[in-house]
């Protein structure tokens, strides 16, 4: 497993810099997994995710769109993995694809990326400001129910791993 996400293998200068970019170059480079999992086998994306609400799980529009993409056009499979608050903790993992959100929230400093999100979730969208201590990147709201139905992080690599 090897760290890809910027702020693992940038230097801090430019971490600050990529984030006060709102531009989509930007924000897909410092939204991108966290790790690549890789063995002579197979290979995938992990982005790891965890909550502290018990009712819903907030995943980022645009990384989660073009993991969906990776995947969906490449078969560049991208696992997301959530331990939190609606598992108690436990950890749990589902392909972006399965990934179907209820809401998308788009603030203003989005406006750049405002039509290429829009275009690809079909759910309601707010428009608002996030709260503060955040990215203030637009998000998607995935219920609870939907992330208990993931299957356990063990289960999970048991099916993805070939007999």
């Amino acid at each position: 497993m090897v760290y890809i996400a910027y702020h693992h293998i940038q230097y801090p200068q430019d971490c600050k810099k990529l984030r006060r970019s709102d531009t989509p170059a930007s924000i897909s480079f410092r939204t991108m997994p966290d790790f690549i999992v890789s063995n002579t086998e197979d290979s995938f994306y992990a982005e790891l995710k965890v909550g502290a609400s018990a009712s819903k799980v907030y995943l980022e529009a645009l990384p989660l769109i073009v993991n969906q993409q990776r995947e969906s056009i490449l078969h560049i499979p991208c696992v997301y993995i959530y331990a939190g608050q609606v598992t108690n903790g436990s950890m749990v993992a589902a392909y972006s694809t399965d990934i179907h959100p209820e809401k998308l929230v788009i603030p203003k400093r989005n406006s750049r990326i405002k039509n290429i999100i829009t275009k690809t979730f079909t759910c309601p969208v707010e428009e608002r400001e996030t709260r503060s201590g955040t990215s203030g990147d637009a998000f998607v709201v995935i219920p609870a129910e939907d992330v208990r139905g993931w299957l356990s992080l063990e289960n999970f690599m048991q099916q993805k791993t070939p007999a």
